[in-house]
C-alpha cells in the first residue's frame, strides 16, 4: 500500500515537472522570438529594414521550431511560417505597411501561442 502511494506521488511529481519545464521552454522560446519581431515592428515604420533582417528573423525561427516540434503542435509552427514568408515577401517589394501589419500578426502569434500551453485550468479542463 505504501509503495503504491508513493509510486503515485512520484508519477505526479514528474508529471508536473514536466508540464512546467514545457511552459518554461515554450514561453522563453516565443519571448526571444517576439523580442526580434518588436525590433523589426520598429525598424519596418521607420522604413529602415533590409530583407536579410527579415531573413534572419526566419533563420531564428527555424532554429527555434526544431526544437519547438517537440512541444507544440505543427499547425501553429507552420502559421508563424506563412506569416513570416509574407513578410520576407512584402520586405523584398518594399511595401512597408504591409510588412509591418505581417510582422504585428507574428508579435500577436507569439503572445496568443504560448497561452495554449500554460498551466491554467482553461488548459487543464
Amino acid at each position: 500500500m505504501v509503495k503504491s502511494i508513493i509510486s503515485i506521488i512520484i508519477s505526479v511529481l514528474i508529471l508536473v515537472a514536466g508540464a512546467l519545464y514545457e511552459q518554461t521552454v515554450v514561453l522563453k522560446q516565443f519571448n526571444e522570438f517576439e523580442a526580434t519581431v518588436t525590433d523589426l515592428i520598429k525598424k519596418s515604420e521607420e522604413e529602415n529594414i533590409t530583407v536579410e533582417e527579415v531573413k534572419n528573423m526566419q533563420k531564428d525561427w527555424r532554429d527555434k521550431k526544431r526544437f519547438l516540434h517537440i512541444f507544440i503542435p505543427h499547425n501553429e509552427i507552420k502559421e508563424v511560417e506563412l506569416w513570416i514568408s509574407e513578410a520576407i515577401s512584402f520586405a523584398e517589394y518594399e511595401n512597408y505597411e504591409e510588412l509591418t501589419d505581417k510582422l504585428k500578426v507574428l508579435k500577436d502569434l507569439s503572445k496568443e501561442i504560448p497561452k495554449t500551453f500554460l498551466i491554467r485550468p482553461d488548459n487543464i479542463l
